[in-house]
Order: C-alpha cells, then structure tokens, then sequence
C-alpha cells in the first residue's frame, strides 16, 4: 500500500508571500470593499424588493417564513460594505424572529414585515443615525418576544 502526501498549496502561497504591515493589509481590504460597494448595493436592493414581495408571494406562511429567513442570511454582511451597517443587524434579528417563529410553529407575518419595514427604511442613506438606532432598538423588543433564544425547550 502506497500513501500519498498531497501538496498543501496554501502553505506553499504563505511561506513564499512577503509579509504585510497591518495597516497596508486594512488598505488594500478597503479599496476591494470599495470596488464592489455598488455591486452590494444593487444586490441589497434585489433582496429588500423580492423580501417585500415574499408578503405574496405564496399562500403558504411556513414557506414564505422560510424563505424570508434565508433571504435575510443573505443579506447579512451585505449591508456594511454597501454602507448601511443597521441593515445587516436587522437582518440579523430578522434571522432570529424568523427562527424563533418557525421553531414554535407560530403562522404570523407582521414581525417580518416590521422587518422588512425597517430595512427599507435604513436603506435611505439620509436617515439620521439617532433614527436607525431607535428602528433597530424596537427591533429588539420583536425578537425578544418572537425570537428564537426566548423558545420554550421541546420535550
């Protein structure tokens, strides 16, 4: 019998890089965040509309709560590089309100919309800093009472 050792390329790729300083490194991250900012942007926009299209989109709750869900995880990280870092927490506690709705099987659409609602109204980049904290902070009072963390255990 024969082993086979194969080659670790990344180990390779580190070994023959030359080092970075930090904050050449932080630089060089910027400038590709930078570069697909409006890519991130538009792709934001594609999943707020079809987020609010879900409301509709199929006669079956536990579907639409499913794939709002999935959307939501998608959105996550979106919204910081397209600079709207509030989106990326409410889609966060989207996330959770979704979970949280879906694990105690409760068919019920407004916390998602209140979501959504919000998002779309973090996405106005002239919206005062004070305003995105006190939407994210009634977001919170939703996820305490819909969200997953708060699930009563399964027997």
């Amino acid at each position: 019998m024969k082993i086979y050792y194969p080659k670790n390329t990344l180990a390779t790729a580190m070994k023959a890089a030359e080092p970075l300083m930090a904050q050449t490194a932080l630089g060089r991250a910027e400038t590709g965040l930078a570069a697909i900012r409006d890519q991130c942007l538009a792709q934001l926009d594609e999943m707020l509309a079809t987020l609010v299209g879900l409301a509709s989109a199929t006669p079956d709750l536990r579907e639409r709560l499913k794939r709002g869900y999935h959307l939501s995880r998608r959105i996550i990280g979106l919204g910081h590089v397209a600079g709207f870092p509030h989106i990326d927490m409410a889609a966060l506690s989207l996330c959770d309100v979704a979970d949280g709705l879906i694990a105690r099987d409760i068919a019920d659409w407004a916390p998602i919309e209140a979501h959504v609602d919000a998002m779309r109204l973090m996405r106005n980049p002239d919206l005062p800093e004070q305003a995105s904290k006190m939407l994210l902070s009634s977001l919170d009072n939703l996820r305490t009472r819909f969200g997953c963390a708060s699930a009563p255990a399964k027997a």
